[in-house]
Parts: C-alpha cells; sequence; structure tokens
C-alpha cells in the first residue's frame, strides 16, 4: 500500500556533543532517547492514519463501479474491506488486514494483524471523526496498541480546515520487548494543497501541540511546540518550528530549533544554554 502520510511532527535525531561530564552526559542520553522514541511512535501513528486513508480512498473510488469490494495490494497480502459498502450510510467500518503472518507491503515495511477504523465521514467533511484501534497488529515486528482519533473541525478564522489529532493509550512494545508508553494532543492545520485534490505533495500544515509517555529506559518525557511546525509532504524535513523536550530526571530542557522554512536537514539544540548543530535523519 503507498505510503501518503503527514510527516512525523517530531523526527529521530542524535546529537553527538552532548557532553557535560559522564553524569551530565548520561542525563541528556535520556533526553535524546526520549525524543527518539517520541519520534518512532510518532511516525508509526503517522503511518497507520496513511493506512487508512489510503484504503479509504480507494474504496470510495470503487463504490461507484461495483456492489461488493475487496483489494488486495500489489504484495497480494493486504485485503481491504468496508461496510456497509454504499454511497450513502455513515459511519462506515474499514478493516485493512495484513494476514496473520508478516506481509512486505509496497512501501517495504512488514505489516500483521489489522487496522480497524470508524469513519462518521469523509475527512474533507466539517465534523467528521475517524477512530483508529488495531487487532493484534505489528510493524516490522513492533507491536502496536492504543486509539487514534483524528476529528475535523471545519475552518479556523483563517479560513483553513484544522483537525484534533489525539492519540490515546498509546503502547508500543518493540521487537527487543521494551515498551513505549505515548499519548498526543494535537491541531493539525491545513494550510496549503486543498484544492488539489489528485496532488498530494502542496498539502503543506501546521502543527502544534503535547506528547507525552515513558520511554524504553523507563523515563517519563514530555515534548510541547512552541512554534506550529511547517511541515508539507513534498520535503523530507521540518521545515521550520521548534519544541522543548522535558525528561523527568533532573535534566534540563532540550530546546529544538528547525529553522525558517527552508527544506534541509539542519536543525540546532540549545542545551543549558550552550547551542548545538545537528542533521536530521
Amino acid at each position: 500500500m503507498k505510503k501518503t502520510t503527514i510527516k512525523s511532527a517530531i523526527i529521530i535525531f542524535a546529537i553527538s556533543v552532548l557532553i557535560f561530564n559522564s553524569c551530565e552526559k548520561e542525563k541528556n542520553n535520556y533526553s535524546i532517547l526520549s525524543a527518539q522514541d517520541n519520534a518512532f511512535a510518532n511516525n508509526i501513528f503517522d503511518d497507520v492514519y496513511s493506512q487508512v486513508d489510503e484504503a479509504s480512498k480507494s474504496t470510495d473510488s470503487e463504490l461507484f463501479d461495483s456492489s461488493s469490494f475487496k483489494m488486495t495490494d500489489t504484495g497480494g497480502c493486504v485485503t481491504i474491506s468496508i461496510t456497509p459498502f454504499d454511497i450513502s450510510t455513515w459511519p462506515k467500518y474499514l478493516t485493512i488486514d495484513y494476514g496473520n503472518s508478516n506481509c512486505l507491503c509496497t512501501d517495504l515495511n512488514y505489516r500483521r494483524g489489522k487496522i480497524v477504523a470508524e469513519l462518521s465521514d469523509r475527512y474533507r467533511n466539517v465534523g467528521a471523526t475517524h477512530i483508529i484501534t488495531f487487532d493484534d497488529y505489528y510493524v516490522n515486528d513492533n507491536h502496536v496498541e492504543g486509539t487514534k482519533t483524528i476529528i475535523n473541525n471545519g475552518e479556523n478564522q483563517d479560513g483553513n480546515l484544522y483537525f484534533t489529532v489525539i492519540v490515546s493509550n498509546a503502547k508500543i512494545t518493540k521487537v527487543d520487548s521494551s515498551v513505549i508508553l505515548w499519548e498526543a494532543d494535537r491541531i493539525r492545520e491545513w494550510i496549503n494543497g486543498e484544492s488539489t485534490i489528485l496532488w498530494i505533495w502542496d498539502d503543506e500544515y501546521l502543527v502544534s501541540g503535547i506528547s507525552s509517555g515513558t520511554n524504553t529506559n523507563n523515563e517519563e518525557f514530555t515534548i510541547t511546540i512552541t512554534q506550529d511546525l511547517d511541515i508539507i509532504l513534498s520535503c523530507t524535513w521540518i521545515r521550520s518550528g521548534s519544541l522543548n523536550i522535558d525528561v523527568d530526571n533532573g535534566t534540563p530542557t532540550i530546546f529544538v530549533d528547525y529553522g525558517t522554512g527552508d527544506c534541509d536537514a539542519n536543525a540546532t539544540a540549545i542545551i543549558d544554554g550552550n547551542s548545538y548543530s545537528f542533521i536530521m535523519n
């Protein structure tokens, strides 16, 4: 299945120069781990919505051509079904079934299990609420649990559609049996590309809000977006914005600045008054 996700609001990064003394270095490594685990969780849940969005578009186009629907991707191991299968009845229940064994999808990720979505209306319609859950779902052998809810709030004062995006009770059990617990509460404003329905690469969003959780070292963390993150699908990296990373272990807050709008991998971290440049992966 083709991936058309909004990029992760937090990109995994490594800062190799966080050296104050051995104890401070260890604490700051926990901060970096929190950023990495947050990014890992964020990427997985962004990808989940990408799978739902792609599947719902596929079923939508088929509604006008047949009285029943079952589709497999080019790998031959994904089945998509939707009920009720008609044009007018809502809510609809969408199931993406990757089977009981690992399925190599067209984005080269392995998946198994099911993604289940309750769709109250089409994504672009005001008030539409999409609730996504899982049935024994794995990505690259990482077990994913939790609920993602997307609500279309209509147009804001600038005339842009904006969405509430909530992830609750997320738990990711990684291949090595370590666990990430994660929550997110964000607003995503669609500022460009809404009118080009058949072309996604000009879609641009501003993302605000917070996420929090427990990293794989059992450290609690909070990540707060302090300036809206600018994300456009045609660029690999976050183009601008900033955030704070706080870990509940006495570590100084890490402030991350993604720049002022250029599509590049350059970013800056400020820790305890010291500035460090780094490259986003």
